[in-house]
C-alpha cells in the first residue's frame, strides 16, 4: 500500500492517507536484503533521476508473450470532493524529472507499475510470465518489500525495480505522462467504514492522475473483495472520460488470466469472498 503523502499538498488542508502501516516483524533475511539487495533492485524515490539504487527511501515507520490473458490486455502484456485529499498526490511534482526507465532497464519496453504490492507474489509473477515488459512496483511496507527482493533475486527477474514509496508519491513523482502501458491496482485498503471513505485511494484527483501516465490503449486494471469499493469504483473510473470499460459500461470483467491468483485471493475465495475486476482502456490523451 503506498506511504507517506507529498508535502506540497493543498495548504490548509492535512493530507489524507490512504493505509496504516501496521508493519510486522522484519526478519533477519528480510533485512539483509533490504540492506544487500535494494542497490540491485531498488529505485530511491527522492534521489532517482534515471539510475538505479542509491539506498532504501525513508518513506515512513514501519520469454516473448505471456501465458494468456485476453488478446490486448495492457499494450504489450499477455496474458464533488474533498479538494483537500492527497494521499500521497504531489501536485507539485514534475513528472519530467522522472527516472530514465530505459536506462534503468537498459532497453527500451513497455513499462508496468502496481501499486501496493504487497509480498510481490502478483508483481513476480506478471514479471515472470511477461520478460518483455518492465515492471515497476510501489510498497511501504518493509517486510513485503523485504520478501520481494528475496524473490526477485531467487528468480532472478531482471526486469523488476521496487520503490518502498507511496505509490501515489511514484505516479507523480517517478512516473512520465504517458509512460505506463498499464497501472495495477490489486485489493487496496477498502476502508469499509462510511467515515472512512475519504481514505480510499481511488478518487477522482488520484483517477485523473493515474489516467495521465498511461499512454493510449494502456490498461488500469483496479481488483476488490469488497463489494461496495468495487461498485463505486466502477462508478467513479467510468466517469472519467478519456477511456472505457473493456467489459460495456456499468459492467465487471472476468479475471483475466494475465492477472495472477495470490494466496490471499485463493484463501477468500475458500472462504466465498467474491473478486470484482474493473479494466479501463485509455482512448485519448
Amino acid at each position: 500500500m503506498p506511504d507517506r503523502p507529498a508535502d506540497s499538498c493543498a495548504a490548509g488542508h492535512r493530507p489524507v492517507r490512504s493505509y496504516v502501516l501496521r508493519e510486522g516483524r522484519l526478519t533477519a533475511g528480510q533485512r539483509r536484503a533490504l540492506e544487500a539487495l535494494w542497490p540491485k533492485y531498488g529505485l530511491d524515490l527522492a534521489a532517482d533521476a534515471g539510475r538505479s539504487g542509491g539506498g532504501l527511501c525513508d518513506g515512513g515507520d514501519g520469454g516473448d508473450g505471456g501465458d494468456g490473458g485476453d488478446g490486448g490486455f495492457a499494450a504489450g502484456f499477455d496474458g464533488g470532493f474533498d479538494s483537500g485529499f492527497a494521499a500521497g498526490f504531489d501536485a507539485g511534482a514534475d513528472p519530467n524529472a522522472a527516472p530514465d526507465y530505459r536506462q534503468i532497464f537498459g532497453r527500451n519496453a513497455p513499462l508496468h507499475l502496481e501499486i501496493g504490492f504487497g509480498d510481490g507474489e502478483a508483481l513476480l509473477e506478471m514479471a515472470a510470465r511477461n520478460p518483455h515488459c518492465d515492471f515497476l512496483g510501489a510498497e511501504v511496507h518493509r517486510p513485503g518489500v523485504g520478501r520481494a527482493l528475496l524473490q526477485i533475486e531467487a528468480r532472478q527477474l531482471a526486469n523488476i525495480r521496487l520503490f518502498r514509496a507511496d505509490g501515489s508519491q511514484v505516479l507523480s513523482a517517478a512516473v512520465a505522462p504517458r509512460a505506463l502501458a498499464a497501472l495495477h491496482l490489486y485489493f487496496p485498503d477498502p476502508w469499509p467504514k462510511k467515515r472512512h471513505h475519504k481514505r480510499r485511494l481511488l478518487q477522482p484527483p488520484f483517477i485523473a492522475l493515474a489516467a495521465s501516465r498511461l499512454a493510449a490503449g494502456g490498461h488500469f486494471h483496479f481488483a476488490t473483495d469488497w463489494q461496495d469499493y468495487a461498485e463505486q469504483a466502477l462508478a467513479r473510473l467510468e466517469e472519467f472520460n478519456g477511456w472505457e470499460n473493456c467489459a460495456g459500461r456499468g459492467r465487471f470483467s472476468p479475471r483475466p488470466p494475465a492477472r495472477p491468483q495470490t494466496k490471499f485471493e485463493r484463501r477468500g475465495q475458500l472462504l466465498g469472498h467474491p473478486v470484482w475486476d474493473v479494466v479501463m482502456r485509455k482512448t485519448a490523451e
